[in-house]
């Protein structure tokens, strides 16, 4: 009929306004017509379009169900589109494959497995529980975005496997370890005085940290660990900032920058730091002390170059004869052991000034040559010695003086007491070159090469000619109640007068 309307439009003519009319309503019947057909095929295409879509979003959901999103961490391990045993499988492939590097100070570096330490992971949730959390359905939102999910978990791993392990490490191996050293102060040297020698690190481990940092390490499953990052190495006990070695260094400045000046005539002598320097001595608590057996040398240099003693003595023996003693050096001279003692005042208060000498016997005047009444006489030919205090015969006993060979005889001369002491160890060459060292109970020297009286309590005689075969080395041995008796009864710097 459509085209028999179009036929009877092409053969009737129509004119005017009428045949303009017709001709446009058959015109708008055959759009109207294309256009509803169209539209009915385009609605067909969406509709089943959009059902493709749902039923490719439901399926998807469904997969969602028993699989993780996309992006999805679980404990810093990658579980994209993995089900809940393959990613428990990933996580426990993972633990496996763990390795530590563990860092020595030095740089060096050791590896730890999880295979050789039997290391085992347990999850607190089973991974199952934590996919039924997921909304399968919400999988679109979710599609391009992290999400990391903790899952609280526990390692085992055995422990004296790591124990074992960390004992194997080469660099951790014993015989390449080193003690740390402390700071400490040097010694004194000439023109440089002294300084800090700083401590030195070492690298010696402590066991027990080092073993609680490796297992610290292996249960956070980091990839490294430094072994000094976490206490594992000794640490010196002193260090260069330490109050016990500022302190010493105050102290020996102090010491340091005494300056005594001495007159003798037109002379000058000055102890200095270049005499105070070598006197000091640090002990192994870092503690500053003077030797004052060094001071005493000086002090004693001082006397030897300074000194006006000697000559020749007249004197009476116990048997009744007048003889001229020569030698030894009693007269005026510096008391040493009062400069000593004066001197180490200067010294402690680190002073600087001139001072005046102390003079021994300070009752006897230069010039003066009378021995007294308070005396030790030594007879080396008859072995005896006596003793008197104030006139008075106290000590009468015979003795063994030195062997007459290799310079060890007992000296002729007048003398006196320089000091005195109990339990002392005195020490020296024996003639063969081996050294001795021998202790006496009392000892009172009476010369400065270190010559005196004291008790022999090893011998079991006296006197007669024992000296001549196994004489000392120069020494009076007295048997030891004379010793102690002398000791007891005799003051510092009473005359000692030794003859033949």
């Amino acid at each position: 009929m459509y085209n028999e309307i179009l036929k009877g439009a092409k053969t009737k003519k129509v004119s005017g306004k009428g045949a303009r009319k017709k001709a446009m309503s058959s015109k708008q019947v055959r759009t109207s017509y294309k256009s509803g057909r169209i539209g009915k095929v385009a609605l067909g295409c969406a509709g089943i379009l959009l059902f493709l879509l749902l039923i490719a979003y439901l399926s998807i959901a469904q997969y969602y169900k028993s699989h993780f999103y996309t992006k999805t961490y679980i404990n810093g391990m990658d579980c994209s589109n993995l089900t809940a045993e393959e990613a428990k499988e990933v996580i426990t492939n993972q633990v496996k494959a763990y390795t530590l590097n563990v860092i020595a100070r030095d740089g060096s570096t050791g590896k730890i497995t999880g295979k050789e330490i039997e290391l085992e992971c347990s999850l607190d949730r089973e991974l199952s529980d934590v996919l039924e959390e997921q909304s399968a359905y919400a999988w679109l939102g979710n599609a391009l975005q992290d999400k990391k999910i903790d899952n609280p978990y526990t390692l085992s791993f055995n422990q004296d496997k790591l124990k074992e392990l960390v004992g194997t490490l080469d660099c951790l191996k014993e015989d390449k370890q080193v003690e740390p050293t402390d700071a400490k102060i040097s010694d004194y040297q000439e023109g440089k005085g002294f300084s800090i020698i700083q401590e030195e690190q070492g690298n010696k481990l402590i066991q027990k940290n080092v073993e609680k940092a490796v297992a610290n390490a292996v249960n956070s499953l980091a990839d490294e660990v430094s072994l000094d990052d976490f206490d594992c190495y000794k640490k010196p006990k002193v260090t260069s900032t330490s109050p016990k070695i500022t302190n010493a260094m105050q102290q020996i400045d102090k010491y340091m920058k005494t300056k005594i000046t001495y007159k003798f005539g037109d002379k000058t002598e000055i102890l200095d730091d270049k005499v105070i320097g070598p006197a000091i001595t640090i002990t192994k608590k870092n503690k500053v002390k003077i030797n004052q057996e060094k001071i005493a040398e000086y002090i004693a240099g001082l006397a030897k170059k300074y000194n006006t003693y000697g000559g020749d003595w007249k004197f009476k023996t116990s048997g009744g004869a007048n003889i001229t003693v020569s030698g030894g050096d009693y007269g005026w001279k510096l008391g040493q052991t009062t400069e000593l003692k004066e001197v180490m005042e200067l010294i402690n208060a680190g002073k600087q000034q001139e001072k005046k000498p102390a003079s021994a016997l300070e009752t006897m005047e230069y010039g003066n040559y009378e021995i007294g009444s308070t005396y030790v006489e030594v007879n080396v030919t008859k072995q005896h010695m006596y003793f008197y205090k104030n006139g008075k015969l106290i000590v009468d006993s015979r003795v063994v003086t030195g062997i007459p060979r290799n310079g060890h005889s007992t000296p002729s001369g007048v003398y006196y007491v320089k000091w005195k002491t109990r339990d002392r160890y005195l020490r020296g060459n024996n003639d063969d070159g081996t050294k001795y060292k021998t202790l006496v109970h009392y000892w009172m020297p009476f010369t400065d090469s270190g010559i005196g009286l004291h008790d022999a309590w090893w011998r079991g005689a006296f006197g007669g000619s024992i000296y001549t075969y196994n004489g000392s080395h120069g020494c009076v041995n007295l048997p030891s109640g004379v010793a102690a008796k002398l000791y007891a009864n005799i003051p510092v710097n009473t005359p000692v007068v030794v003859y033949r």
